[in-house]
């Protein structure tokens, strides 16, 4: 009855009859499948799976400011990639490294400049808020722009509008906003490093992306599509995790996140000749990887009962639509 809680269709009791079982088989085939949208493109977590939800709400709201915050490597430019994919794939997704604008041509690169505005400035340079058009404008680590720079964003962001460099006529700022960081915001702004007004301008939606270790039923889950990308990228047969390399991987606390798990994958698919992938092959960092010369499976084996009870909740969360 606990696997009925937990989504199972229906049940057989011993002894079998074939022909009720038959039936009841048909039974479920003939059901509805879940709808498309409702597949899992982020994780299969109910944390993902409500970000995943939070999406597609967004979208018909386009002039909402979204602010994504995670560790590095919980992939925050691939939901910010998917919002622009539903919302306007047709159009612009400009993205720009805060953490790598230098302090001199920082608000060149936003706002743009015109010829002759500055030494060297020998024609006219559009900004990444222009390029965006009607698109998004993605502002990677925004936690790591300067004062200065933040103060004028946020005079755009504000009226939504702005003036290049050197410029005099104002230019209209139509893409929609959305801003990552690492850090923590909140506490960046009481010690005085981050502007507490274009703190709460950029919030207007907030999405935390929990790190992996908080959702371990998404490792596998995104393990085996690299393993599949990595194969494809360099042209091999797609290979499988072996029962006890997928519980190596759960086991691991992911330190760098779904980044980390991505080029741990890839190389084990690149050092690996063989159609199955064990543990062995996988050379992860750690205290987490069983002794194979001494044969202690122990350890395994209790991994193994965790991809068990993860198995369960992956059931019931394919059966429950997406938020």
């Amino acid at each position: 009855m606990s696997l009925l809680r937990l989504g199972a269709a229906d049940y057989q009791t011993k002894p079998m009859n074939m022909g009720q079982f038959l039936q009841k088989l048909e039974a479920v085939c003939r059901q509805p499948q879940l709808d498309h949208r409702s597949e899992p493109h982020l994780g299969i977590s109910r944390a993902m799976r409500e970000i995943d939800g939070t999406i597609d709400r967004l979208v018909r709201y386009p002039a909402a400011t979204v602010l994504i915050e995670g560790e590095t490597g919980v992939g925050k430019e691939i939901i910010a990639g998917l919002l622009h994919e539903r919302q306007c794939p047709d159009l612009p997704f400009e993205a720009v490294n805060c953490a790598a604008l230098p302090e001199g041509l920082a608000a060149s690169e936003l706002f743009g400049h015109t010829r002759g505005a500055f030494t060297g400035a020998a024609k006219t340079h559009v900004g990444a808020l222009e390029r965006a058009a009607y698109g998004i404008l993605f502002l990677d680590e925004i936690g790591d722009m300067h004062l200065e720079l933040q103060a004028q964003l946020l005079r755009a962001l504000q009226h939504r509008q702005f003036i290049p460099v050197g410029g005099e006529s104002r230019r209209g700022l139509n893409a929609r906003i959305i801003c990552t960081t690492h850090r923590d915001l909140l506490a960046m702004v009481n010690s005085g490093d981050f502007r507490e007004d274009l703190y709460y301008r950029i919030n207007v939606m907030q999405i935390r992306v929990p790190p992996l270790r908080e959702r371990p039923e998404d490792i596998v889950w995104l393990a085996e599509r690299f393993l599949a990308e990595s194969c494809q990228r360099h042209g091999e047969q797609v290979r499988a995790l072996s029962e006890d390399a997928r519980a190596l991987l759960v086991a691991q606390p992911w330190p760098g996140n779904a980044r980390e798990l991505r080029h741990d994958i890839e190389r084990a698919c690149i050092l690996s000749d063989q159609p199955v992938i064990r543990p062995n092959q996988l050379e992860l960092r750690g205290d987490l990887q069983p002794d194979t010369q001494t044969g202690d499976l122990r350890q395994v084996r209790q991994q193994e009962e965790m991809l068990d009870e993860i198995g369960l909740i992956r059931l019931a969360d394919a059966r429950e639509p997406a938020a």
